[in-house]
């Protein structure tokens, strides 16, 4: 088993500050810095509320709810005044998990207000007890992780000169950390860490630590809540500082990554919460925490999501149940898929646990956490398991600039530049550039130093942009609503929300991640021969590391990744998607490329072994063709849907945008073979500057496609590996040469005879 490792991840980043005014004891020695008793006195209301529920008398219960009683807020306004709940990145995937990601119509407006709803509803069936859990586990919850995620907005707009800090209400910086400890605590827990009587979401976390083995060792209450504390002690050291929020400062860096980690640890009682209600078939407490539980976890595998919609909120739909319900013959598939989950919050199955109680086969083990992953049955032999994870923040950068929110976008930004998803553990020094980061980043990975030891292509992209961090500059922009499809400057998000969005997503698969894997490929090329294969941050690290990078965590472990095309967002799941439209299954059902690159990483392994340096350098340089294959199916589809259109028509259309950056990922390659293929490509897929009615594709698709044939040979990939789309043919115009044919056949079936054995050959030095 993993010992749990609780914040203790997080960056020290400094002592605390001094007390500002008349602090608030909350629960043992934790002390506010300012006087926040009026927001912690929230729990009291739900103690008066819950004892009003006891004597039976629900209207007094109810108006307590609606019109508060001993705090600042009533529990209503915190879920329906919109200044108490605005646009942070936890409630913008509530609203795409509930609206299945139609996040701009009428339903996501109306879904706003899903809380104070269902608790409405609660009252009016007259489940006064349920009602009053519901305001707690939806209410409260979701209005104290906003607060957590306000710290991190306000110092944005604390150290912008733009704000009046006074009038924005940004002033004491300090006060926002306090605020979102009150919510948790509670201003009646006492002194006692372990208490259950709080009413709080502190208090609960303590019972449900209690019910699935999850407290501290000494057994003084949640391991969840120690952590929250400790959290809340370095927020507030963090805006302790003189200099905090002030402009030019990284504070924001700083405060990042305990904001993720805080909120990650606010999911586990929830977690538990579900987890008990399967197991015990409680169809009520189902239909609350399913509430909280599957809308975020819209943000994590597409399919996990979809799955957990369709049975836990929409069976009782169904069934015309409408406090929940759920198909008792799914207890073992929820539960996996649930367990599936954890990860994405960056928490542990041993962090949830399971009720001792019950049937042990829902036991953690240690597979649950297995570090050296398999991915789409390519056999990691390095603790490459975080690596993996950088497509989860591609996924939600690509969610949440769904959103015509600035503030959302201004999240998705900060996934880009902090990251989110991959940690870098901190029982070793991570090589990947990434500075003091608690995150691998995707705007790290752009300003990589290791890519210029990519002597494959690199040079090519950088005189092609006169740029060295050529796709950096164009998302930043992107996110800034600036460049070319920048909205001049206006802060409406709406006009070229779909354009930039579309470039972001693009630029990260087919430039970013794919410039880093083959620095990766490179790096491991290097250090063939140099030491023990299998050495720490040895090549087989490198090697492994690019495959995380090629196929990411969303695929899976299955033979071709996962069954769900539509999971992945990395290269290899680019490639799956991009195969129904191409016909280019194979028999296995995935992409005919990606059996190629599967079998090529596992000949790697076995050139790294075998320390056959000049073999593994070729095998990476094929590598690097084939992973272009979607990328050039990418190409050819929007040359496709763009043909007959004009740059006024299309300007801030997401298909013009997608389209040029496959270009600009396709051009400078193609420079390094033939000049007249990449000419071919740029003038028929990117507009000048300031050309505003210029015709798109004038050549028209199939010559985008033919383009490819001049440098097929220089590749070593067949047009097959392309094929079809429409009336469009990536081997229309081939002229097969029987030298290269049986050569190119030769090489293809030495390589699979190769990786078949090789996969025995891993799996036993694995055990």
């Amino acid at each position: 088993m993993r010992k749990r490792s609780p914040l203790s991840l997080i960056l020290s980043l400094g002592l605390l500050g001094k007390c500002h005014g008349e602090g608030t004891n909350l629960v043992g020695t934790t002390i506010t810095r300012s006087d926040i008793y009026d927001h912690a006195a929230i729990t009291m209301d739900l103690r008066d509320m819950t004892n009003y529920c006891d004597q039976g008398d629900l209207d007094r219960a109810r108006d307590i709810y609606l019109n508060g009683k001993n705090a600042k807020f009533s529990l209503y306004s915190l879920a329906d005044k919109y200044d108490h709940l605005d646009d942070d990145i936890t409630f913008a995937f509530q609203m795409y998990g509930l609206t299945e990601g139609d996040v701009n119509n009428g339903l996501a407006s109306n879904e706003r207000l899903f809380a104070s709803k269902y608790v409405e509803m609660l009252f009016n069936d007259d489940e006064c007890i349920l009602a009053v859990e519901a305001s707690r586990a939806l209410i409260l919850w979701m209005h104290t992780v906003h607060r957590t995620w306000k710290i991190v907005q306000d110092c944005r707009k604390h150290g912008d000169p733009y704000y009046d800090n006074d009038y924005a209400g940004v002033a004491n910086m300090l006060e926002k950390s306090d605020e979102m400890i009150a919510y948790w605590v509670g201003a009646i827990q006492g002194t006692d860490m372990a208490g259950l009587n709080g009413h709080s979401l502190f208090s609960d976390a303590n019972k449900m630590a209690e019910e699935f083995s999850t407290e501290t060792h000494t057994k003084n209450g949640a391991f969840v809540n120690w952590n929250i504390i400790y959290a809340y002690e370095e927020l507030s050291g963090v805006l302790s500082s003189e200099t905090a929020c002030n402009a030019n400062t990284n504070t924001i860096a700083a405060l990042w990554p305990i904001a993720i980690q805080t909120v990650n640890q606010m999911m586990i009682p929830h977690f538990q919460h579900i987890v008990k209600a399967i197991v015990e078939e409680d169809a009520a407490r189902i239909g609350i925490y399913a509430r909280i539980i599957v809308p975020q976890v819209s943000q994590c595998r597409p399919s996990d999501y979809r799955f957990l919609k369709e049975h836990l909120l929409d069976f009782g739909k169904k069934q015309g149940k409408g406090t929940g319900s759920y198909d008792p013959s799914k207890k073992y598939d929820l539960l996996n898929t649930l367990k599936n989950t954890y990860s994405c919050f960056g928490i542990l199955c041993e962090d949830v646990g399971f009720p001792s109680s019950n049937d042990s086969a829902l036991a953690c083990d240690y597979y649950d956490e297995d570090i050296i992953p398999t991915l789409a049955r390519f056999p990691a032999t390095s603790e490459v398991d975080e690596h993996s994870k950088i497509d989860l923040d591609i996924r939600q950068i690509q969610i949440l600039t769904q959103f015509e929110s600035a503030e959302v976008w201004a999240a998705a930004k900060y996934i880009y530049m902090h990251g989110k998803n991959s940690l870098i553990k901190d029982y070793y020094k991570d090589d990947d550039d990434v500075g003091l980061n608690t995150f691998r980043s995707l705007h790290s990975f752009a300003n990589s130093g290791s890519r210029t030891r990519s002597t494959l292509f690199y040079k090519e992209f950088t005189e092609y942009f006169d740029e060295p961090n050529y796709a950096d500059v164009k998302i930043l922009e992107a996110f800034d609503n600036e460049g070319r499809y920048g909205n001049n400057g206006s802060t409406d998000q709406k006009e070229t929300k779909l354009a930039r969005s579309g470039l972001i997503r693009t630029a990260l698969t087919s430039q970013v991640m794919y410039m880093m894997v083959l620095a990766k490929l490179n790096e491991a090329v290097e250090k063939c021969g140099n030491g023990a294969p299998n050495s720490p941050r040895g090549p087989d690290f490198a090697w492994d590391t690019a495959a995380a990078y090629i196929i990411g965590s969303l695929e899976g472990e299955g033979i071709g990744g996962s069954d769900h095309f539509f999971d992945g967002t990395l290269l290899w799941g680019l490639a799956n998607e991009r195969s129904i439209e191409f016909d280019r299954l194979n028999g296995d059902y995935y992409a005919k490329s990606n059996a190629e690159v599967e079998t090529l990483l596992l000949s790697g392994k076995g050139q790294i072994i075998s320390r056959n340096c000049v073999r593994l350098g070729d095998t990476a340089e094929r590598i690097a063709h084939m992973l272009l294959v979607p990328i050039i199916q990418g190409l050819i589809k929007y040359a496709i849907g763009l043909q007959f259109e004009t740059v006024a028509d299309k300007w801030s259309d997401a298909d013009m945008a997608i389209g040029e950056t496959y270009a600009n990922a396709i051009i400078p390659v193609f420079l390094k073979y033939d000049k007249t293929a990449a000419e071919t490509v740029k003038r028929n897929m990117v507009q000048d500057s300031g050309v505003s009615f210029g015709e798109l594709v004038p050549d028209g698709p199939q010559t985008v496609a033919d383009a490819y044939l001049r440098v097929a040979n220089d590749f070593g990939v067949g047009c097959q590996y392309i094929g079809k789309k429409l009336e469009v043919d990536a081997c229309l115009k081939y002229v097969p040469s029987t030298a290269t044919s049986t050569a190119a056949r030769t090489n293809s079936s030495q390589l699979m005879m190769i990786g078949g054995g090789l996969i025995c050959l891993i799996s036993s030095l694995i055990l």
